[in-house]
């Protein structure tokens, strides 16, 4: 184990496959805490490094096993620094399985898919093109440009030619309002 769990801790537990060995993650406040795995030796090293890196990840990219552990320290999937909720929309705006590109740089893009809402980065990791534009189905979304697939939920490439992962955010509806949280350093542009 490493680090310490307090009382009020969030868990995500994760297991590795087929072979059900756990790897559990504590957050406090969003940020990695601690981190206990049986016969993981190589992915809580890793973990112990991104508990010293004060790391944010969302819960959903913690709990999936095909998260690359080594990128998110890499910064493959950077999900540290100091974070804000920012209105987006009205939640009668999103249409299932259609993207919602919001005016950010770098941009982010929502989605509605199987009545759930995503928020990710939006510029697909093998070109630069929007991923807002491109086709959602059963929380995947395909890039119009060359056809690579991503989960939403956690961002992980699903086919090529896309290598890497793309940034995964919180989202959530208050009062029939979407907001996401992103990082402080995602300026949103001005409308003209």
């Amino acid at each position: 184990m490493y680090g310490r769990p307090a009382s009020g801790d969030e868990f995500v537990m994760q297991r590795s496959g087929s072979d059900e060995k756990p790897l559990g993650f504590w957050t406090r406040g969003g940020v990695l805490a601690a981190a206990a795995g049986i016969d993981r030796p190589k992915e809580l090293r890793v973990a112990k490094a991104l508990i010293e890196a004060k790391l944010r990840p969302p819960a959903a990219v913690l709990a999936d096993s095909a998260t690359d552990l080594r990128g998110l320290l890499r910064g493959l999937v950077p999900l540290s620094g100091p974070l804000k909720w920012v209105l987006v929309c009205e939640s009668s705006a999103l249409i299932e399985d259609e993207g919602f590109r919001m005016a950010t740089s770098p941009p982010v893009s929502i989605f509605l898919s199987a009545g759930e809402l995503f928020c990710v980065d939006d510029t697909c990791t093998h070109e630069t093109y929007s991923l807002a534009d491109g086709w959602v189905e059963n929380c995947v979304v395909e890039c119009a440009l060359h056809m690579a697939k991503f989960d939403l939920r956690t961002g992980a490439v699903l086919s090529p030619p896309a290598t890497d992962r793309i940034r995964v955010h919180e989202v959530r509806v208050q009062d029939g309002e979407v907001f996401v949280r992103i990082p402080a350093t995602y300026r949103r542009e001005e409308m003209a």
